[in-house]
This record gives C-alpha cells, structure tokens and sequence, in this order.
C-alpha cells in the first residue's frame, strides 16, 4: 500500500503515474483509486485518492486547471494523457495539490 498526503507526494515517483487509466494495480489491472492495491495513477485517480470527499476532489481539480491555465476542469484527464511526467509533476506542485 503506497501511503501520501497530497497528489504530488503520490506520484513523485514516475512510476507511480500512469495514462489511459484512472488507477492499476502493480499487475496493471485496474483498481479503484483507492484501493489499497493501487499502484499506478492518472492525475484525475491520484485525486481522487488523496481528496476522498466531493468538495475537496473540486476544489484539487479546480486548482489543477488553473495551474495548467486553463477555464474548465473538464479537460485534465485529456491533459494527463498528452503530457510527459516533468509536465504532469511540476504542474501538480503548482497547483499545491
């Protein structure tokens, strides 16, 4: 079970981020988010990990937007699979998530 307190300590480790996918185990089978098998994240999954109420998924997901300027909040699963990890990582840590 990988232990963290915010999006960025879960996926310091590259091999811990993940595209395609919301969260897979270390056999790459998917998972929910928070299972205790999760191995592998997609920014969206890291999220909802760490934010386990509604309000505070919002609120990551609305900083994370606006970090990588964007309006909506819709498009950072597209975003997650479009950019490489040093993108993903340093975007993260400015959106303090």
């Amino acid at each position: 079970m990988i232990e963290a307190k915010t999006v960025a300590e879960l996926l310091s480790d590259p091999t811990h981020w993940g595209k395609k996918f919301f969260c897979v185990d270390q056999f790459g089978e998917s998972v929910n988010s928070c299972s205790d098998d999760g191995y592998k994240w997609c920014v969206a999954g890291a999220i909802a990990k760490i934010y386990r109420t509604s309000g505070e998924m919002f609120l990551a997901t609305k900083k994370l937007a606006e970090a990588r300027g964007a309006f909506t909040d819709s498009n950072n699963i597209v975003w997650n699979d479009s950019v490489d990890y040093e993108t993903m990582i340093a975007t993260v840590r400015k959106a303090g998530i």
